[in-house]
C-alpha cells in the first residue's frame, strides 16, 4: 500500500503533511488470500488485524470491488528491510476504506487498485500523515 505527497493524477489525492512520516508512506504486507462464496479475503500474517475483502467481476481486465480495514506494520521483503511505518485504514468513522481496482492474468493475477477513505501512515516517533486515497498492489507469492 502506498500514499503520495505529490501526484499528477487527479483521482489520487495527495497526503498531508508532506514528507511525514520521515520513514515513508509505503507498507509491504504478507498474508493469506482465501476464497469465500462471494469473493476473496486477504488477511495479513503478522497480526490478522488487516484485511482486504473483495469480489472480482468477469472482464478484461476484471473489475475488483471491496473494502479494506485495520492496521498493519511494514514487513521486510527479500530486497528491503522492514521500515518503521504503520498503516491504518478506515472510512473516517469505524468502517472500512472502499477498494476499487482491476485484476489481470497478464500481471500474474495481480490486483491493482485504490483504497479511498482515511489511510493514516505513522511511525514510532509520532510522525503522522493522512491520505484520502492510497494505491494497493496485491500479487500471488510463495507461502
Amino acid at each position: 500500500m502506498q500514499g503520495f505527497d505529490i501526484v499528477n493524477d487527479s483521482t489520487l489525492l495527495p497526503c498531508t503533511p508532506l514528507a511525514k512520516p520521515s520513514t515513508g508512506k509505503h507498507v509491504s504486507v504478507y498474508g493469506v488470500l482465501r476464497e469465500q462464496p462471494d469473493g476473496y479475503v486477504f488477511t495479513d500474517n503478522a497480526t490478522g488485524m488487516f484485511t482486504l475483502t473483495f469480489s472480482v467481476a468477469a472482464g478484461i481486465p476484471a473489475t475488483v470491488k471491496g473494502h479494506g480495514r485495520g492496521q498493519v506494520s511494514d514487513e521486510a521483503t527479500p530486497i528491503t528491510p522492514a521500515k518503521d511505518v504503520r498503516l491504518a485504514l478506515t472510512d473516517g468513522g469505524s468502517g472500512s476504506a472502499a477498494l476499487d481496482g482491476t485484476a489481470q492474468a497478464s500481471d500474474g493475477g495481480a490486483l491493482v487498485g485504490r483504497l479511498s477513505g482515511v489511510a493514516t501512515f505513522s511511525n514510532s516517533i509520532g510522525e503522522v500523515a493522512t491520505c484520502p486515497t492510497v494505491t494497493a498492489f496485491l500479487r500471488p507469492g510463495a507461502p
